[in-house]
């Protein structure tokens, strides 16, 4: 983004540190495991380095080093685990008991504790895991986070470093303006929960806020890169953002005065516990003494733009296909993006650090990615590659054939056997005669995976045709999966690798539906509420439910269209303050409301005002899913009159209505009514926007 006071400014984003997260039993190194009621409790797997420090935080209280703490000896001691291969690199908490029993005769028992593993220095890895524990008085034992829980079943929990740059977080740099010596920052990061987590938001995660630090050094050359805070300088927000879960996104607007300097700006963040979301400055606040790596966020002087992927990697010698190219630096007023030498279309500059486009046709192999900004070009060589035989498609359950067992709705359940139809497309000029071989079909630990029929045959295909196996006469695989104890994630898919005879291979993603408790295989909208669940646009409403009969409120849908039209990734720039009614910073969805109304998808609800709590009427849908499709200047055709209950012409939203309908997104509410003064509820919002956004729950 290009400053407003004479200097050009460029955003540089580097790469940051991740860990995995192991599976339960008999668990490699690479995630913290507690055992609830198992003795020893141990954490497994982090590497600790031989300074670690061990502290166990209590609310209300001092942080206390736990290997001297007032609680009696035997209540908590660490050792190497003898679960892990390299005792040096592991840590367990050998008396279970730290919380209770003699613990708790000592006076000590917290109603909330955090435990706080540290390493103090980046080769160590900072600060690497954090759990927080709440007193159970029931059973005088102790409760762990229940969504962490979730993830490895009702005896543990596996929870992922969720330090500030732990588990694939990163920060983008959302705008950088420079202005009298003055450089403002809009800063955002994310630190995604691991897999199967539900979202928290409710200010009760493991960490509850971070706080930014500046640095200043030549580019290229971070500063103090031990993992403490010398030579960093602590920044305050100027808009009180600075707060957050681990599991939600977190924003901060800094200034940072330049100085005249020409060196560049590192920021890195330090993070603070609590249970209760209260900023570092509080006197219950236990901050971290350790902070993440540093990223380069400003260089002066006139910096080109730096793509570094596109998603998805390959795709059809046809073109037409949207990608996503991330990076930095790449907003611009005439931000072009061209594959293998022809323009791209339809380029969406969605922020410095993101880009949307649409392929142009071009030749089979691969394609160098190139983005052009006013500040240079960056190019990704091979970035994209083009098939002459794509895939198409994927049909799941759809066709019964022996030895299958589903219930043919499109969806692959636990305890089911199904049949998988892929397709393809011929574009390599001739015809073709095609089969494939199945892998193994694969995914999370608790269920087993079963491929039954492992080869199918496409026949002869044409130029220019697309094929399936031949349904019907065992010429299609067969998958299944188990019932597990427990599911895996909310989220839950297995991986199934096809490979044709003529070479190409493509690993298939099965969802495994059933995912909410309280939306069964048959109700209205299964489909479509498991299709948004793997898209990404949603997550539920909590505690592993969907929520299908509640209405949708004016603010959610702008979550959600959003998030279906830019894709799960997406996170909208700042809010600036437009609507009376929506406080900025501070209102709920506040940036997508605000994005809404910036991308040309609503004016509000007249007087100022957007009327955020208000429930969405399926008049109103029509119109807010057609401009997200197609733009803020798109105008339907003239109604002709096709429900009874909507007037043509007169009607309000009537020829919205009826290109929504013409579209196939809807057929009406029966009886030839739309039932436009309806809420939509949170079911029917699921098929408008599948439908609308044409979300797949299976296919390329």
């Amino acid at each position: 983004m290009i400053g407003q006071g004479g200097r050009s400014l460029a955003v540089v984003l580097l790469a940051m540190v991740a860990v995995g997260v192991a599976q339960v039993a008999g668990a490699q190194c690479g995630s913290a495991i507690l055992g609830e009621k198992a003795s020893p409790a141990v954490f497994q797997g982090i590497t600790l380095g031989s300074s670690t420090v061990a502290r166990l935080w209590n609310l209300g209280q001092a942080s206390q080093d736990a290997l001297a703490s007032a609680c009696a000896t035997g209540c908590r001691s660490f050792s190497a685990s003898p679960l892990c291969d390299d005792h040096g690199n592991c840590t367990a908490v050998t008396g279970i008991e730290w919380l209770n029993g003699a613990c708790a005769t000592a006076g000590f028992l917290p109603q909330t504790s955090v435990l706080l593993l540290e390493a103090p220095t980046v080769s160590d890895g900072g600060l690497w895991a954090a759990i927080k524990v709440d007193h159970n008085a029931a059973d005088a034992n102790f409760d762990l986070d229940a969504a962490a829980a979730r993830i490895c079943g009702p005896s543990c929990a596996a929870v992922a470093s969720p330090y500030a740059g732990g588990f694939g977080q990163g920060i983008d740099v959302l705008g950088a303006d420079e202005a009298g010596g003055v450089l403002t920052l809009k800063l955002a990061w994310k630190a995604p929960r691991p897999s199967g987590e539900a979202l928290d938001d409710t200010g009760e995660d493991l960490i509850t806020s971070y706080t930014v630090y500046v640095a200043r050094s030549v580019a290229g050359v971070p500063p103090g890169m031990t993992g403490g805070k010398d030579g960093w300088v602590r920044i305050d927000d100027t808009d009180n953002k600075q707060t957050g879960g681990y599991s939600t996104d977190t924003r901060a607007t800094v200034s940072v005065n330049l100085g005249g300097s020409s060196e560049g700006v590192y920021v890195a963040l330090g993070l603070n516990f609590d249970g209760v979301g209260n900023p570092d400055t509080n006197a219950n606040t236990v901050a971290s003494s350790y902070i993440s790596r540093g990223t380069l966020v400003y260089v002066p002087g006139n910096a080109a733009p730096l793509a570094t992927s596109v998603s998805p990697s390959e795709g059809s010698t046809a073109g037409g296909e949207k990608i996503v190219i991330m990076g930095t630096g790449l907003a611009g007023a005439t931000t072009t993006v061209s594959v293998g030498g022809n323009p791209a279309t339809g380029v969406i500059v969605a922020s410095g650090s993101r880009i949307e486009a649409i392929t142009p046709a071009g030749v089979p192999g691969a394609a160098d990615v190139v983005v052009t900004t006013p500040a240079g070009s960056s190019t990704l060589a091979a970035g994209y590659r083009y098939l002459d035989l794509p895939p198409v498609a994927l049909a799941v359950d759809e066709a019964m054939e022996s030895g299958t067992t589903g219930d043919l709705n499109g969806v692959l359940e636990p305890g089911e056997t199904v049949t998988l139809v892929p397709s393809w497309e011929n574009l390599t000029g001739g015809p073709q005669t095609l089969t494939g071989h199945a892998g193994g079909c694969i995914g999370p630990a608790g269920a087993t995976y079963s491929t039954t029929v492992t080869e199918a045959d496409y026949g002869t295909v044409g130029a220019g045709a697309s094929a399936t196996c031949s349904d019907g006469s065992m010429d299609c695989y067969e998958v299944g999966v188990t019932v597990p104890a427990s599911r895996p994630a909310l989220h839950w898919d297995a991986r199934f690798e096809e490979v044709l005879s003529t070479g190409e291979v493509k690993t298939w993603t099965v969802h495994v539906g059933a995912s909410f408790g309280d939306v069964a295989p048959g109700a209205f909208g299964y489909r479509f509420i498991e299709t948004m669940l793997h898209a990404g646009v949603t997550a539920g409403c909590g505690g592993g439910n969907y929520c299908p009969g509640n209405l949708v409120s004016r603010s959610q849908m702008a979550v959600f269209l959003l998030k279906a039209k830019h894709g799960s990734t997406y996170a909208p720039p700042p809010c600036t303050g437009v609507f009376n009614d929506v406080a900025c910073p501070g209102g709920f969805a506040v940036d997508w409301i605000e994005e809404l109304a910036a991308e040309g998808v609503t004016a509000g609800c007249g007087g100022g005002n957007y009327c955020p709590g208000s429930p969405v009427s399926r008049s109103q849908m029509a119109v807010f899913l057609l401009k997200a499709k197609h733009g803020s200047t798109y105008t339907p055709p003239p109604c002709t009159g096709v429900f009874n209950d909507v007037a043509c012409p007169g009607g309000f939203a009537v020829d919205w209505i009826e290109e929504l309908a013409a579209e196939g997104v809807t057929a009406g509410c029966g009886g030839g009514n739309y039932c436009p003064n309806d809420s939509v509820s949170r079911s029917q919002m699921a098929v408008f926007l599948t439908k609308n956004f044409n979300l797949l729950l299976y296919g390329p």
